[in-house]
């Protein structure tokens, strides 16, 4: 590493004094060189889920190790933050079929690529199922998980939730690909209902494959505060008041 040091001026109101600045220069390693021991292996996925690629490793010679960095590639341009071993896609389309990762090993004046990974991306043909349903203690809300990432325009429509026991389904609000929040007219606390879905639908192209119609599943509403409490001795004693 090699330091210039230099002097700035700074003759403005806010700054009247003079101001000693310093510059870190980062000289090349001459006689560095780099030695990529393991290259990224191709990876096959379905559409809509994540790749991960790695980890990638490199031997260093005539520099510091602890110098060495690393940069993922998409097709030869730099993917941003993405400086570790390994490397984690975002969930990927069909349109990423064929696309080529690598890494780059990097120290000042010295550069070395891994081989290149390719990507399949196969169409999803497994239709989505539902999960778990879960009540809360507000007794007016529901958490809906389905296996797999599900479409808006199906997930958010009250029509398509059905409850048994009088229970009705005010408002559906998509959370996350995978969980939907339901809004439903008071759960009476302790009591069983049976939750029916229908009409929803999964991420996969050409419209998504559809959940098997009626679906139903099964929850329990909790219990209230007064029946999670046990009353030990006898109420009418004076003696057991304590």
């Amino acid at each position: 590493r090699r330091h210039t040091r230099f002097k700035c001026d700074w003759s403005s109101d806010v700054c009247s004094s003079d101001l000693l600045a310093e510059l870190a220069v980062i000289a090349p390693y001459d006689k560095a060189a780099i030695q990529v021991t393991q290259s990224p292996a191709s990876v096959s996925v379905v559409e809509n889920q994540t790749a991960k690629f790695g980890p990638v490793s490199a031997t260093v010679t005539g520099a510091p190790a602890d110098r060495l960095q690393i940069q993922w590639e998409l097709e030869g341009a730099p993917i941003e933050g993405a400086t570790a071993a390994t490397y984690t896609t975002p969930p990927v389309g069909l349109d990423q079929d064929g696309k080529h990762y690598r890494a780059a090993f990097l120290l000042p004046g010295v550069l070395e690529v891994t081989d290149a990974a390719t990507l399949t991306v196969g169409v999803d043909t497994v239709a989505p199922t539902l999960k778990a349903v879960a009540s809360s203690s507000a007794y007016i809300f529901l958490t809906v998980t389905f296996s797999e990432g599900v479409r808006a325009q199906g997930a958010e429509l009250p029509g398509n939730y059905g409850l048994d026991g009088g229970l009705q389904v005010l408002e559906a609000v998509l959370v996350n690909p995978t969980t939907v929040r339901l809004t439903t007219s008071a759960q009476s606390p302790g009591k069983t209902y049976t939750l029916t879905v229908s009409n929803v639908r999964d991420l996969a192209a050409g419209g998504g494959n559809p959940l098997a119609a009626g679906s139903k599943k099964s929850f329990k509403a909790p219990e209230s505060d007064g029946d999670r409490f046990v009353t030990i001795g006898n109420t009418g004693n004076p003696n057991d008041q304590d």
